[in-house]
C-alpha cells in the first residue's frame, strides 16, 4: 500500500498563482483593446457621429461612436431618430454655445469615466 501525500498549501498557492496570472493577462489584453480603440478614434475609424463645439467648423470636429454618446443622452430617442442609418455617412451634433475643450472633456467623461478639468476653467 503506498500513501500519498497531500500538501493543501501548495496547491493553494498554485492556484492563488494561477488566478493572478489570468487577472494579468486579461488586464493585459483589455489595456491592448484600450491602446487600439483610442488609435481608431484618434484617426475617425468606425465612427460615425460628429460633434462640432461653437468655436470650430466641421473640420475641426471630434468624431465619436454614436453607440457611446447616444445611450447616454436624455434625448437619445430623438437623436436616434434624426440620425442616418447608413453606414457611410457621418451625423453632425453642433454645439453652438460649447468650446472644444469642453466638448474634449465631455468626451474623455463619457468614453473612460473621468476627465481632468483645470481651475482656469471655472474662472
Amino acid at each position: 500500500m503506498r500513501l500519498s501525500s497531500h500538501n493543501p498549501t501548495s496547491s493553494t498557492a498554485e492556484t492563488a498563482m494561477s488566478s493572478w496570472a489570468a487577472v494579468q493577462a486579461q488586464s493585459s489584453f483589455l489595456s491592448d483593446q484600450w491602446l487600439h480603440h483610442q488609435a481608431d478614434l484618434a484617426d475617425q475609424h468606425h465612427t460615425d457621429l460628429l460633434l462640432v463645439p461653437g468655436d470650430g467648423h466641421i473640420g475641426q470636429g471630434i468624431a465619436v461612436h454614436s453607440a457611446i454618446i447616444l445611450p447616454l443622452s436624455a434625448l437619445s430617442e430623438v437623436l436616434t431618430s434624426l440620425f442616418t442609418t447608413s453606414s457611410d455617412q457621418v451625423s453632425i451634433i453642433q454645439l453652438p454655445q460649447v468650446d472644444r475643450v469642453t466638448v474634449l472633456q465631455m468626451v474623455d467623461l463619457l468614453y473612460t469615466g473621468q476627465c481632468h478639468i483645470s481651475q482656469g476653467h471655472f474662472d
